[in-house]
């Protein structure tokens, strides 16, 4: 029997000049005797020739693993295994973060954090090397809604809005790439971009400015032929807004005695309206008078008679 430091070894091998053993499991370290058994030979023994000393550790299975990302609202559960046995500890190396209950890692803020994995070894073990784990920790996404994005002319500035989930998050607007809010009509492509510190999300759309409704007033639809041509003319409110007119689909207009379709149609980069009409161009109107044989008409010549019955063709302005 061998024992080493007063702890039994496994023999393995021997020879007449030499024993092979296995030292067994001490529950110390320190310096030691050799004590060597024999039926033949007796007791041997070697004062301080033997020393327990400390083993060294590693530790592995560090998780998460380096380079794991978290939202800032996360949380992550550690772990790490010692080749010893024992138990590893963690400790935040740098960044917003908070280890509790010992393995419960969360986060207080965006950036990298660092965290550290040790062993610091006992009676029999050398402390392990720290292992050091970093996470990226990014901001928790949010949901954006734009809102108010059809809006008329009226020569101010037009916004859209939004909604986010959750409630209340700034949003910045750009429209076609720019902070500047538009107020032409036209369409713009509209991004909603949160502006947080612990939440990211964006939403695009089209902001479109509509041209404003302008009212439309036909005037001169009821004329008397006179072979000329009948012009209907227009007021718009707001004022002095140019009117494309036609009669029957042409815009040129009648001379005819007759009835014509009007459309009074607003063309404007702001605004827009049509108003629908009749022109009506009435025939000349024709009087029949009778008038008694000693009837005399003066017109600045003598005086003449008339027959008895006399035809006199007027216009609707004039008077007998």
């Amino acid at each position: 029997n061998v024992t080493l430091c007063g702890v039994s070894a496994a023999v393995v091998g021997q020879s007449p000049t030499q024993i092979v053993v296995v030292a067994g499991a001490a529950a110390a370290t320190g310096l030691g005797d050799v004590r060597v058994f024999s039926a033949g030979h007796g007791e041997s023994v070697k004062l301080n020739g033997f020393e327990y000393v400390k083993a060294d550790q590693v530790i592995s299975e560090f998780l998460p693993t380096n380079g794991s990302v978290f939202a800032v609202s996360g949380t992550a559960r550690l772990s790490a295994t010692a080749s010893s046995g024992l138990p590893v500890s963690f400790a935040v190396g740098s960044g917003p973060a908070t280890i509790t209950g010992g393995t419960n890692l969360t986060f207080n803020g965006i950036g990298a954090v660092s965290v550290v994995a040790s062993q610091a070894g006992d009676a029999l073990w050398n402390a392990a090397t720290d292992v050091t784990n970093t996470f990226e920790i990014t901001k928790d996404l949010a949901t954006v809604t734009l809102l108010d994005l059809s809006h008329a002319y009226d020569g101010t500035p037009k916004s859209a809005a939004a909604t986010t989930d959750p409630a209340g998050l700034v949003v910045n607007f750009t429209y076609d790439g720019s902070a500047t809010e538009p107020f032409e009509v036209g369409t713009y492509t509209v991004t909603g971009t949160i502006s947080d510190v612990t939440y990211q999300g964006e939403a695009a759309g089209t902001l479109v400015i509509g041209k404003a409704s302008a009212g439309v007033y036909l005037l001169g639809l009821n004329q008397v032929f006179d072979g000329t041509p009948k012009v209907v003319t227009a007021t718009t409110m707001p004022a002095g807004l140019v009117v494309e007119l036609t009669y029957d689909g042409s815009p040129a207009a009648p001379s005819a005695v007759g009835s014509y379709a009007v459309i009074g149609a607003v063309r404007d980069v702001h605004y827009q309206g049509s108003a629908n009409g009749t022109l009506t161009i009435a025939s000349p109107i024709t009087k029949l008078y009778r008038v008694s044989s000693a009837t005399q008409i003066h017109i600045g010549a003598p005086r003449a008679a008339l027959p008895a019955t006399a035809r006199m063709t007027v216009d609707n302005n004039s008077t007998a």
